[in-house]
Parts: structure tokens; C-alpha cells; sequence
């Protein structure tokens, strides 16, 4: 709540960070399509170029 009455204050909106995926939810079914081992998550669809997370190393 701080970091989003600091935000307002500074920037008169409240930021909020990207990250620079796009993910869906892992259901049963993409457990299924995708042949995944684990039931909770999300999987990752894509992964924007140069953003934080490309950066981190992050694939799809």
C-alpha cells in the first residue's frame, strides 16, 4: 500500500511494473497438451525482448 500511495503522489497514477511475459495459467488441459509433470503454475507464452525478464533469462 506505501509504494502505491508513493506512486500516486509522484506520478499522480499508480505504476506498476512489467515484467514482459505473456502466461496463462496452467489448467488440466495445457497439463495435458504440453505434457507437463506439475498441475499448478503458469506457463510462460512469450517472453518480451529486453524487458526485465528477458534480461533474467526467462524462456518460453
Amino acid at each position: 500500500m506505501d509504494a502505491s500511495l508513493k506512486s500516486i503522489q509522484q506520478f499522480d497514477k499508480i505504476v506498476r511494473p512489467l515484467i514482459g511475459i505473456a502466461y496463462v495459467d496452467i489448467t488440466k488441459n495445457i497439463q495435458t497438451q504440453l505434457k507437463l509433470k506439475i498441475e499448478n503454475g503458469v506457463y510462460i507464452k512469450d517472453v518480451f525482448a529486453d524487458l526485465p525478464a528477458a534480461v533474467a533469462g526467462f524462456k518460453q
